[in-house]
């Protein structure tokens, strides 16, 4: 018989979203759906923001902001925390698996008459603050990609004045190195993606809310290498499927010559 996982929906009750508490509260059964989606930035796509709806059975008006009557009135609010996660079961009990951390957008009220009313609670994670915030760093010559993307974040960090724990980044270590790189006044979140851009990297927001950087490697088999005296044959293979270049390919044909039936 399968075994599920146990989720667990939590917010963080605080008058002051600027300096959030440890503690965290369950939504509990008031929750009915929850729905995540997160995305990877690479030299395809662009990152975009994390995204968590929390659907709530409203039936009291707790959840309304503009409740005055509400226990949770200026406690539950755009930019509170919101934590979701889940705890295995079967042979991995006991396991937590981080599935969002970020701060809500949007609360908005379904009411009705003939049915259940709800609270429909829309979240972003830690890259949507990327967007609007500037950075300016030091002039980097011949220096080591690991290191530039660790001095980026570090400069990205944010959690003063937005109701957001401090994020802590991870850097794959990249043997890779940029001839001169700067910085001046620049959005945080296009100097992420322009980083991960330049060698074909990585990059997303983990469940647990950290910013991550993944080598062009990452979540690819191993490569194992070993010396033979003799060969007897060898046969090299390509599959477009492997293939992760994109080539747009345009052509004219010539006009068809007026003395001559070819072309």
């Amino acid at each position: 018989m399968p075994t599920y996982p146990t989720y667990s929906v939590l917010w963080n009750p605080t008058t002051d979203p600027a300096a959030p508490t440890a503690s965290f509260l369950s939504f509990g059964a008031h929750v009915l759906q929850v729905t995540i989606a997160r995305s990877v930035g690479d030299v395809f796509d662009a990152l975009r923001a994390g995204e968590c709806e929390i659907l709530l059975d409203n039936f009291n008006g707790a959840f309304s902001p503009e409740n005055a009557a509400s226990s949770l009135v200026n406690l539950f609010r755009p930019s509170t925390q919101v934590y979701v996660y889940a705890v295995a079961s079967g042979e991995a009990a006991g396991v937590t698996h981080d599935l969002f951390r970020g701060a809500i957008d949007e609360i908005s009220i379904r009411p009705s008459l003939q049915s259940q009313r709800q609270a429909i609670v829309k979240c972003r994670d830690v890259t949507k603050f990327l967007q609007d915030k500037t950075i300016t760093t030091s002039q980097f010559t011949d220096y080591n990609v690991t290191s530039l993307a660790t001095a980026v974040f570090s400069l990205c960090n944010v959690r003063a004045g937005v109701g957001f724990r401090e994020f802590i980044p991870a850097v794959d270590a990249v043997n890779d190195s940029v001839s001169f790189a700067s910085f001046d006044k620049r959005l945080a979140l296009g100097v992420i993606q322009e980083i991960a851009d330049s060698g074909g990297y990585k990059v997303y927001v983990d469940g647990g809310g950290n910013l991550r950087l993944r080598s062009r490697y990452y979540d690819q088999e191993g490569v194992i290498t070993r010396s033979y005296n003799n060969f007897f044959d060898i046969v090299y293979g390509h599959s477009d499927e492997q293939v992760f270049n994109r080539v747009e390919i345009r052509g004219q044909p010539r006009k068809k010559a007026s003395t001559s039936a070819s072309l």
